[in-house]
């Protein structure tokens, strides 16, 4: 049973949290709103195509963990719940050794494969020579390496509760990242590779933030490495291996994969176009994720102790909420986006009402099981689905990819649609089955908006009968 002591520091934690969630996503939705059309402007569509196409293929690198630093941070918080210092700082030495003498040759292999090819051959590049491509990849391997030592270190802050000092010190440091950014585009019309070079410097920067924060926030950190056990790997790796293939579903093969795809059937004009309207829709994720973020400690929480229940109420209300910004946003993309676009890109690529609503519908069928999905994240649920989950994008992206044959973006676009309605209806069968419940009454009660209006109406009510009784005496 937890004490006041511990109640008490409850909310003023959370709250601390979501502050800091809001500071950091909405540094994020400016970084997006501001960075494209300065790089649009100073590459133009083609040139900010091929940098989509490069910094995604690059992305495919940070796969290089296998997933091992989401449990393995989980593990840390929860030695520390149960006051076991020691075992915290093993798991995090553990961690921090697997990260550099396993995770940095893999990046050390990735980058000089990737250096080895030809860009302008086999990804038909014309404005980024195949030099500065090397030169990007470098700096790009270098901020994966830092990032993922600062995921490692960042666990010793979340098992002492420092979520929102975390939350402020990254949003502080890509503050920093989108202003110099903004000034090297803006001013000096840099080359893509010294904008790859400034981002992997504030990574850097970053992790050096996070272990001074860290040091001073939990006396029992210590950075000292230990020897890898293949028992320790081995107990990290079922909910890797989840983590790992779902993540991987999403992110890599339908958030990424169209990106490359596209640049090897159109070149970059067609990935700027594809990656523009998703990076416009995808600013409702920033708005989600300020709430979405808390609600997974209360996932795993309450299954801890066994309340499904309350896990069933959690997923109505964040997927309701989430629903409700999702049309919130579309209705106000439909009002003001061609007005918008024709500032954002620098009138060089046109506003089109028919790619919004393909975009629309991928987004709303992502939002459809995207509170699912996170709760199954949050306690280690995602092992078997994660497979199925492969599937479904795999194969999304392939029908894509031959759509765009014949349709370009438009048919892409019809991919991605599928991928992303297959994977929800993939994670909210599985919730709704973990649960008992049918996914009617798991997604479709909408008693979670009743609540807040009944209870705002009991609470008028009284004070206005307290009044008229007042009145009366008097």
């Amino acid at each position: 049973m937890p004490s006041k002591e511990h109640d008490r520091a409850f909310v003023p934690r959370l709250l601390a949290g979501m502050s800091g969630q809001i500071f950091i996503r909405l540094i994020a939705a400016c970084s997006m709103v501001i960075s494209v059309p300065l790089m649009l402007r100073g590459w133009g569509a083609t040139g900010y195509g091929e940098w989509i196409a490069l910094t995604s293929l690059t992305s495919y690198l940070s796969y290089s963990n296998f997933g091992i630093l989401t449990p393995s941070v989980n593990e840390i918080i929860m030695a520390v719940g149960a006051r076991d210092v020691d075992r915290a700082q093993r798991q995090l030495g553990m961690t921090l050794s697997f990260c550099l003498s396993v995770v940095a040759p893999l990046l050390l292999i990735g980058a000089l494969g990737l250096s080895a090819v030809d860009f302008h051959v086999g990804l038909n590049f014309v404005y980024i020579a195949n030099a500065e491509c090397v030169a990007i990849v470098v700096a790009m391997v270098c901020s994966i390496l830092a990032q993922t030592v600062r995921g490692a270190a960042v666990g010793a802050l979340y098992a002492e509760g420092a979520y929102g000092l975390v939350y402020f010190a990254s949003g502080t440091v890509r503050l920093t990242e989108l202003v110099s950014v903004s000034i090297l585009l803006s001013v000096w019309q840099v080359r893509p590779s010294t904008i790859a070079w400034t981002m992997a410097g504030l990574s850097i920067l970053e992790l050096l933030v996070v272990t001074f924060l860290a040091k001073r926030q939990a006396s029992w950190v210590s950075f000292k490495l230990h020897g890898l056990e293949r028992r320790w790997v081995l107990e990290q790796l079922r909910p890797a291996s989840g983590f790992l293939i779902s993540n991987f579903s999403t992110q890599a093969v339908l958030l990424l994969g169209p990106r490359v795809v596209l640049s090897l059937v159109s070149g970059g004009a067609a990935v700027s176009i594809y990656a523009l309207y998703g990076t416009a829709m995808r600013l409702v994720d920033q708005i989600v994720m300020v709430f979405l973020s808390p609600l997974e400690i209360e996932f795993a929480r309450n299954a801890g102790k066994g309340n499904l229940p309350e896990i069933a109420r959690l997923v109505r209300t964040g997927t309701h909420g989430a629903w409700v910004v999702f049309l919130a946003i579309s209705l106000a993309a439909s009002l003001v986006g061609p007005f918008i676009f024709a500032f954002w890109t620098q009138g060089q690529i046109i506003f089109q009402y028919h790619l919004l609503s393909l975009t629309c519908l991928m987004f709303a069928a992502n939002h459809f099981g995207r509170v699912c999905a996170q709760a199954l994240n949050a306690t280690n649920r995602m092992f078997g689905l994660s497979f199925w989950m492969l599937v479904a994008s795999v194969a999304a992206l392939g029908c894509g990819a031959l759509l765009s044959l014949r349709y370009g973006v438009e048919g892409m676009f019809v991919g991605g649609i599928l991928g992303e309605l297959g994977v929800s209806l993939i994670v909210t069968s599985a919730v709704a089955y973990w649960l008992e419940l049918p996914v009617s009454a798991l997604l479709f009660d909408f008693s979670s908006f009743r609540s807040p209006l009944t209870f705002l109406r009991e609470r008028l009510t009284t004070r206005a009968r307290g009044a008229v009784q007042d009145i009366s005496r008097r």
